[in-house]
């Protein structure tokens, strides 16, 4: 728990600089403040966030790693790879996109500070090394190699790149890959090489000549396909080289990445490989990364999020839920941001530090209680697969022609299919109850064998592998169920186009165009004129089925037994679901949705922890188990709608409205607010906070 000294003494303390550092104790929850903006950093001002309820402060290159603990706060090292490296500058990208926009020449796509050039990882690894050194002897509680690192900026489409040292590394690896034999490549990528040497990296407009032909959907996306996989293996491993020399310099010291992006086709994040080594990590919560890194992380790895002051108006209220969001989800800290935002110009805290201080103080047991807290996830697994990530984005930015590439990371985070796609999954999943986990499909092998979930969902898995799809068939048989949107296994892992998909036979679909105008599902939105009764929009027209729901452009809620297990096939676009969840307009979408994937839990035995039940209560109650780090087991229940807070305010009479929560056996509900043993029985009836939520331990009767 954090000590705090009264203001009046904290002044007296620090009216003059100390000449040695404070020793300051570990909370368990940290409360840190990104230093950028705001008045002169001295004794007054620190004071004051120690008074707000700080427990941290950001330290940056060319700032004074010692300067923290002077005044009594401990210090995360930022950005210890510096700028223009991992990530670029401003100006480095807009110079190499620019360039490339102007004059659509192949030769210009080459990344400053090239991922392939050994030069550049001498650089990386040394500015990391040194940054730590520096820090170290101040007791960092944690550093980032860097923050919003991507292979070219944030996940802006942009191949890189066609530097001598990438061409040369991608080309020995090709010769690694293919043993030699340039015949096998030939026939993986559609080509007609007679050696390696004169191959160069496919770029994004030359498969897009190549490959958009007529009406068909793409046939073979190989090429490009593995120039990004291999741009993404040497970010990837320029990352790992500077976690393991901080981990020979700072053993100890949680390390890892901020600002981490949202898979896809570019960016570099293909968080199977990217999260193995990190300890310490942040990621911005776009198109369901969150949950996915989170799922991904190392054992004991410490996660923080980032805290933005609400526009317009300051909210407390908001400000407080923003708070409770990260706790729910037993998160190590939060990262403010800003000094300018949080403390102003006179050294008084503002209208959003007054609000930051009221939740800090009011949320210190709950945060005593479940930071650090392991999440216990449902017996649903998502599928998460980079090829098929890969052919997506493609698919949405052949309509856009020319213009590809100002699929920009902010339209990206709107309008991706596979973005959209992942995050409307675990809304609807959270939605009803449940707090979903992950696979990568190359690893449905072995979860399907050592740890099987009732429920496998495969949202936008456009692409897989014959032994993944394989290994899917051999779980339905044995008594699992598999749930699947739209173009399920169309292309295998090397993207390759199918006649028919992978797990057609199991859907039993009977029949499926090739044809991409009837795939109606572009840029995370279906097409008006093709949609339920309820406003969901059908995803492939033509498509029919042995049994499924027919509609008149297609079969939906296909639906299929194999062995002991189901399959169903919605043949919906369920990437519309995370904007309809909370827009009224579209709450029958909404409905619907929800109606077909409950029904499809419940055949396959799969029950929220606890019921909550409410008159007019919003069908967005979140519930989360989870596992603290006393071993006991922690539940947080909150109306998970941030994104409309005039919905929360709404409820926010009276203390909230009142629930009843129905569990599946007796319990005892001990309020972590305050300690005290609040409910015992089967079906409690408690208020619920919309901003703050609930947060109990539970336990068995003995």
């Amino acid at each position: 728990m954090t000590r705090r000294v009264p203001l009046a003494a904290a002044l007296a303390i620090l009216a003059a600089v100390p000449a040695q550092e404070v020793a300051v104790p570990a909370p368990v929850f940290e409360t840190v403040l990104w230093l950028h903006g705001g008045p002169t950093r001295d004794a007054a001002f620190f004071a004051q966030l120690r008074k707000l309820g700080f427990t941290a402060v950001s330290v940056t290159n060319g700032e004074d790693p010692a300067l923290p603990g002077r005044f009594g706060l401990r210090f995360y090292r930022d950005q210890c790879a510096g700028k223009g490296e991992l990530e670029l500058r401003d100006a480095q990208w807009r110079a190499w996109f620019d360039g490339y926009l102007a004059q659509r020449d192949p030769s210009t796509l080459v990344r400053p500070s090239c991922l392939a050039d050994p030069t550049t990882r001498e650089r990386v690894v040394a500015a990391t090394a040194a940054a730590l050194e520096a820090a170290l002897p101040h007791g960092p509680l944690a550093a980032s190699i860097a923050d919003e690192a991507s292979s070219t900026s944030h996940i802006n489409p942009l191949d890189g790149c066609m530097s001598a040292s990438f061409r040369t590394a991608f080309r020995a690896q090709l010769r690694a890959r293919f043993a030699g034999d340039v015949r096998s490549l030939n026939a993986r990528w559609g080509t007609d090489y007679v050696a390696f040497d004169p191959i160069e990296p496919w770029s994004t407009a030359a498969i897009l000549r190549r490959e958009v032909l007529g009406d068909d959907l793409p046939r073979n996306l190989a090429p490009w396909s593995d120039q990004l996989e291999f741009t993404d293996t040497l970010f990837v491993e320029l990352v790992d080289a500077a976690l393991a020399r901080a981990g020979q310099i700072a053993p100890g010291v949680p390390v890892g990445l901020t600002g981490m992006q949202a898979p896809s086709a570019f960016g570099g994040h293909d968080y199977r490989r990217l999260m193995a080594r990190q300890t310490f990590f942040e990621t911005y919560d776009i198109g369901g990364a969150r949950a996915l890194a989170a799922a991904m992380a190392a054992p004991g790895a410490r996660e923080f999020t980032t805290l933005f002051p609400p526009q317009g108006i300051v909210d407390a209220r908001l400000v407080r839920g923003q708070l409770a969001a990260a706790l729910a989800h037993g998160l190590s800290g939060v990262i403010v941001w800003s000094a300018g935002d949080v403390v102003l110009a006179d050294g008084a805290p503002s209208p959003f530090g007054v609000a930051l201080s009221d939740a800090f103080s009011a949320s210190r047991p709950i945060a005593a209680a479940v930071a650090g807290a392991r999440l216990e996830p449902s017996d649903v697994c998502i599928v998460e697969s980079a090829p098929s990530v890969r052919v997506q984005w493609l698919l949405d930015a052949i309509e856009d022609g020319d213009t590809w590439p100002r699929r920009l990371s902010s339209h990206e985070a709107e309008h991706g299919t596979s973005l959209r796609a992942r995050a409307s999954w675990i809304a609807v999943l959270r939605d009803l109850g449940l707090q979903p986990d992950f696979v990568f499909a190359q690893d449905l092998h072995e979860r399907l064998g050592i740890a099987p979930p009732r429920v496998l969902v495969l949202g936008a898995t456009l692409a897989l592998a014959d032994a993944e799809a394989a290994a899917i068939v051999r779980f339905v048989e044995a008594g699992g169920t598999v749930v699947a949107d739209h173009g399920t296994g169309m292309w295998n892992e090397a993207l390759h186009r199918r006649d028919r998909g992978a797990l057609d036979d199991l859907f039993g679909i009977r029949e499926r165009s090739r044809n991409r105008s009837d795939w109606l599902v572009r840029d995370a939105r279906g097409r008006d004129g093709h949609r339920t009764h309820g406003g969901v929009a059908i995803a492939e027209r033509g498509l029919r089925a042995a049994l499924g729901e027919p509609l008149d452009t297609a079969d939906v809620q296909v639906e299929a037994r194999r062995g002991e297990g189901r399959a169903t096939f919605l043949n919906l676009a369920v990437c519309e679901y995370e904007d309809a969840r909370l827009d009224e307009s579209r709450f029958p979408l909404a409905r619907e949705l929800r109606s077909r994937v409950r029904q499809v839990l419940a055949a396959a035995g799969v029950v929220p922890p606890v019921l909550v039940r409410g008159d007019g209560l919003p069908a967005c109650i979140e519930r989360v188990v989870l596992r603290a780090r006393d071993g006991r087991r922690l539940l947080a229940i909150r109306v998970d709608a941030l994104a409309r807070p005039e919905l929360l305010a709404r409820l926010d009479v009276d203390g909230g409205p009142l629930v009843e929560l129905v569990f599946a056996e007796d319990v005892i509900l001990t309020d972590l607010r305050d300690g005290t043993a609040s409910a015992k029985g089967r079906s409690v009836q408690v208020q619920l906070p919309p901003f703050g939520g609930l947060f109990f331990a539970v336990e068995r009767p003995r």
